[in-house]
């Protein structure tokens, strides 16, 4: 291995200093991720370089963490509600354990320091992890906090109700020609 080859995203790195990659494999994964937009995570499990016990394996090790079948965890609904959905679902974290000072989440991911360090800001408490397959966090994310496509649809419907008071009679029985500028 040559130690001056860096690649931008963290995973492959790790991968590629642990020996689990070649540099060349590791140009045809940066490759097809530019061409695809896949995740390098995805595209390891999908050219058959890694399963995806193995990977968690490799992800688990590099952030100290172990690894759960989550769905044989009890998790209670007191700690689901520690953590509003939009957080879950924006960094594909599932919370396991919380009490008033920490959460443990489950994620599938190798998390940044800087996801790390935001996500005990908003929360304000430490934060640690555990390693689950990919489809039981995304599962448990549903489960948990509804469909995301829901809360798409109440937007929209917001959005509709908004704009049909454009265009009618207010109060003062004067008509009501407003444009809403949309961004």
């Amino acid at each position: 291995m040559a130690d001056d080859v860096t690649y931008s995203d963290p995973l492959l790195q790790q991968l590629y200093e642990d020996d689990l990659v070649t540099n060349q494999q590791a140009e045809e994964l940066i490759d097809e991720h530019e061409r695809m937009g896949k995740p390098i995570r995805e595209l390891l499990i999908d050219m058959d370089l890694m399963s995806e016990d193995d990977l968690l394996q490799v992800i688990a090790r590099n952030m100290g963490a172990d690894i759960i079948d989550l769905p044989h965890v009890d998790v209670p609904a007191n700690v689901i509600r520690t953590v509003p959905a939009s957080v879950a679902r924006m960094y594909n974290v599932v919370p396991v354990e919380a009490d008033n000072q920490s959460i443990r989440f489950a994620t599938f991911d190798l998390i940044s320091p800087e996801v790390n360090d935001e996500l005990a800001f908003v929360l304000t408490r430490d934060i640690s992890f555990v390693l689950a397959r990919e489809a039981d966090v995304k599962t448990y994310i549903n489960q948990f906090y509804g469909d995301d496509s829901e809360s798409v649809t109440e937007m929209l419907s917001a959005l509709e109700t908004e704009l049909e008071t454009v265009g009618q009679v207010d109060a003062s029985g004067k008509y009501k020609d407003e444009v809403m500028e949309l961004e």
